[in-house]
């Protein structure tokens, strides 16, 4: 077992659809039997690879510091709704995922991560969440790609400060 002092941040690349589908019963025995319907909601098969490799990249990850099985861990939720080990004392973690990435971060204190594909940057979300600093940062960028850039920094930082903070963007 492990004392937790500092925060670690790891990600997992998705892997090829066939290749999942070969993984995905050793990957589901590595989560609670309770957990395991949430799984099969998902429409697409990329969205259930996100899902369960961010619990299971998660509860190993746990196992390190708390020395349980993963499929043995109980998650509960805060008062916000945010998912945390139960019977755990300073111990926080946070799942992000998008794209072809999934993160993870635990932590002695409250954590947030967040990741983004990058893409165009959707200038009407800065124009509702950013701020009138921000926005002109934002204006001032040379092309697209800097602005991008300049606007998935601001959106993930924003997104993992209020993910840490058990909060929504409405703050």
């Amino acid at each position: 077992m492990i004392t937790l002092t500092h925060t670690e941040v790891y990600g997992i690349e998705l892997l090829p659809d066939e290749q999942f589908g070969e993984l995905q019963q050793q990957l589901l025995a590595k989560v609670p039997a309770s957990s395991r319907p949430k799984f099969g909601r998902y429409a697409q098969v990329r969205d259930v690879q996100r899902s369960l490799l961010g619990e299971v990249l998660t509860r190993h990850l746990l196992r390190r510091v708390c020395g349980k099985l993963p499929e043995d861990m109980v998650f509960t939720t805060g008062e916000k709704g945010k998912p945390e080990p139960a019977g755990f004392r300073g111990i926080h973690f946070n799942i992000s995922h998008s794209g072809d990435w999934v993160v993870a971060a635990l932590s002695s204190s409250a954590v947030g991560v967040d990741v983004e594909r990058m893409r165009k940057a959707p200038e009407g979300v800065a124009n509702r969440f950013f701020s009138e600093k921000e926005k002109a940062w934002l204006a001032a960028a040379g092309d697209e790609k800097e602005k991008a850039e300049i606007f998935f920094t601001l959106w993930t930082l924003k997104e993992s400060f209020l993910k840490a903070i058990g909060t929504g963007l409405t703050r």
